[in-house]
């Protein structure tokens, strides 16, 4: 086995155990506006949701994702992704995906197809 395979699989397993508590503790924060209140989901839970929905898919699912190599940030609900995939299909799966998360208002997708697979 491989370095690098070596260090993937511990990053997945690093990921797997943490994802859990970024639900439990970071997953609603009540707002008020005026009158109103009501609940959004953290930035935190939402990203967390995503990386773990990319490495399901890519683990388990039918969809092609390149889970190691696009990044989530999640600002107010509004999603970026970065980084590059191996393909287009990669880059519509990863946006499919979290668009379907709870509490994302919007995707804005910069990953690109890297150019290792372009030639």
């Amino acid at each position: 086995m491989s370095r690098l395979s070596i260090v993937k699989i511990i990053s997945i397993a690093i990921f797997m155990v943490s994802t859990p508590f970024a639900f439990a503790y970071g997953n609603s924060q009540t707002l008020t506006d005026g009158n109103t209140t009501h609940s959004e989901r953290a930035d935190s839970a939402i990203t967390a949701e995503i990386k773990a929905k990319f490495l399901k898919e890519k683990l388990f699912g039918e969809k092609d994702v390149s889970a190691m190599t696009i990044g989530v940030e999640t600002n107010n609900g509004i999603v970026r992704l970065t980084g590059t995939a191996e393909n287009n299909a990669q880059i519509k799966n990863a946006e499919k995906l979290a668009t379907s998360v709870s509490g994302v208002k919007k995707v804005l997708n910069d990953v690109t197809v890297s150019d290792i697979h372009n030639q």
